[in-house]
């Protein structure tokens, strides 16, 4: 499960890399729809694995 969630992670990387030129707003909106993606993918993951993988998010709350 871990090698798939850093997987999904690298493949966050490569789509914000290959976004052409872009509004700072819109950047804003692909950035929150890749975070929600990586929400979702984490949640559905069993809860003895999403305990230890570590997101921005829950860096930022100190979970």
């Amino acid at each position: 499960m871990r090698e798939r969630f850093a997987e999904l992670k690298d493949r966050e990387a490569e789509i914000l890399a290959d976004l052409p030129e872009t509004d700072s707003e819109s950047l804003l909106r692909i950035r929150e729809l890749l975070v929600t993606d990586r929400q979702a993918a984490t949640l559905s993951l069993p809860a003895a694995s999403r305990a230890s993988i570590r997101t921005p998010g829950s860096v930022a709350r100190g979970t």
